[in-house]
């Protein structure tokens, strides 16, 4: 059952605080832990995790919701293809029931009686692809003679996953996919079934891609991460921001400037940036740059002005594109002539562009009209997705799997990175920020020395609550300091 836990709102009257120098209690309410306390522990709301306890009065109450999440802000194997086939057979065989399993015994045994990697590692190479013919036949037959029983079970369901990608019927024969059918979303292991594989500068990854934004205003003191997303690790930039935008739109209503790098542009993209009147400054291009430029500049809706290195001309509109026309005497004088994107026709050279293509322009060159200063906002986030890495195991590789415990570590460290900036923040402008914490630790203090009997004290926590319920902190301050120690003795 869920009990909200308020135990930590009712400070100890003889704890070791109590017996702290006054010194040492200023160094205590100005560590980290008093401002995450002020500033994270006491903002999470545990009513919201009620629903994921059960209602039933008799059952065993819940834990403190407030520091499990605490602790978790405080705080994936990649399979070749033939051992991602024997480690599902595996799993596989630890469902089935015993009749089963006796039925199946001789089929499975080459493959359930080691490890997935014991058994890949006894193989030669050139013996693989008459092992993964023989592994297709089994998939096969065990499809076919499982699924009326086990069709509904999650491993069974897996298992089936991994025969259609790997496996097809041919002539009426099961055989084995040619490893480039496989797409970047097939099972990359049976522990993370979200896990999608990408290629990135000759790199491999498996699994999910975090994507952050942060504020990133130079006149800022402090930029915080205001946005974060987990999708399947082959979701193109593009996408993610598409989906995103509207979101850090609504998140911070007075954005202007959305810096990112080549991967997050589209034509789809643009036309989301102008709804919301965002300027998406592009620091890279994505492709090849071309060998000649053919800058396009808006007039207005209908016109343009469309220039090569010798002559500038207005373009002629057409059903479905813009058609601009170079005079082929000035083109003959031209060095860049043989590379030119314009196609040379009877009397003229054509250039045809598309709306998509004066907005991709305007994002590309975007960060040419930006101050020098302001031209490199961008790769501080780089430093905050590093951020993110220091919670790598030894491979570089995060200590869970699947998409729902990768969000919950994606949320947490966010939490947690901006939690370190705007502490260090406080450190550096005490005054910005009122010292809740200190205030904790001076009623303590006060505490301290009570010697009365037990009806007294009770009589001034009473009056404190009244005092913090009617007063504002300096005038509690000097209430406490006058009246306290009259209630009290």
């Amino acid at each position: 059952m869920f009990i909200e836990i308020k135990t930590h709102l009712q400070q100890e009257l003889f704890g070791i605080e109590n017996h702290l120098s006054e010194s040492k209690r200023k160094k205590l309410r100005s560590c980290a832990d008093a401002y995450f306390y002020e500033l994270i522990y006491c903002s999470i709301n545990e009513r919201d995790f009620a629903p994921l306890f059960s209602a039933d009065s008799c059952s065993r109450p819940n834990a403190p919701v407030n520091t499990l999440v605490s602790s978790i802000i405080l705080y994936i194997r990649a399979y070749s293809r033939t051992q991602l086939l024997v480690e599902v057979l595996i799993r596989l065989d630890h469902i089935l029931s015993e009749r089963d399993k006796e039925s199946l015994k001789e089929a499975l045994a080459p493959y359930i009686k080691q490890t997935s990697s014991a058994f890949v590692y006894s193989l030669k190479r050139a013996d693989i692809p008459h092992e993964l013919q023989k592994i297709a036949n089994i998939y096969h037959h065990l499809y076919h003679q499982l699924k009326p029983s086990y069709g509904d079970t999650e491993v069974f369901k897996i298992f089936e996953r991994v025969y259609n990608e790997h496996f097809c019927i041919v002539s009426e024969k099961i055989v084995v996919r040619d490893s480039r059918e496989l797409t970047s979303s097939s099972l990359q292991s049976p522990d993370d079934i979200d896990a999608a594989f990408r290629n990135k500068r000759g790199n491999d990854y498996r699994g999910q891609v975090v994507n952050i934004a942060e504020t990133a205003n130079p006149e800022n003191d402090l930029n915080l991460i205001t946005d974060v997303a987990v999708k399947a690790n082959n979701t193109d930039g593009s996408t993610i921001l598409n989906n995103r935008i509207g979101r850090i739109k609504t998140k911070c209503n007075d954005l202007e400037e959305l810096h990112t790098d080549g991967a997050y542009g589209s034509s789809d993209n643009d036309k989301k940036m102008n709804k919301h009147n965002v300027n998406h400054i592009q620091t890279a291009v994505r492709g090849r740059v071309a060998e000649v430029s053919i800058p396009i500049e808006r007039i207005d809706a209908e016109r343009h002005n469309v220039s090569c290195p010798l002559q500038t001309v207005q373009p002629q509109k057409t059903k479905t594109r813009f058609k601009a026309c170079f005079d082929l005497d000035v083109c003959s004088t031209c060095e860049h002539a043989a590379s030119c994107p314009a196609i040379e026709q009877n009397n003229c050279r054509v250039f045809y562009f598309t709306e998509e293509m004066v907005e991709m322009q305007k994002r590309v060159h975007a960060i040419e009209l930006l101050p020098l200063e302001r031209r490199k906002i961008r790769p501080n986030v780089e430093a905050s997705v590093k951020e993110y890495t220091k919670a790598f195991n030894h491979k570089g590789k995060l200590r869970i799997r699947g998409r729902f415990k990768t969000m919950l570590f994606a949320f947490a460290m966010s939490i947690g990175i901006n939690f370190g900036r705007i502490f260090r923040h406080l450190i550096k402008n005490p005054r910005l920020f009122p010292d809740f914490s200190g205030l904790k630790l001076c009623i303590i203090g006060f505490l301290s020395h009570i010697t009365a009997m037990e009806k007294e004290c009770i009589r001034c926590l009473r009056f404190l609550r009244l005092k913090c319920q009617r007063t504002g902190y300096v005038l509690l301050y000097v209430n406490i300091l006058t009246r306290f120690e009259n209630r009290a003795f």
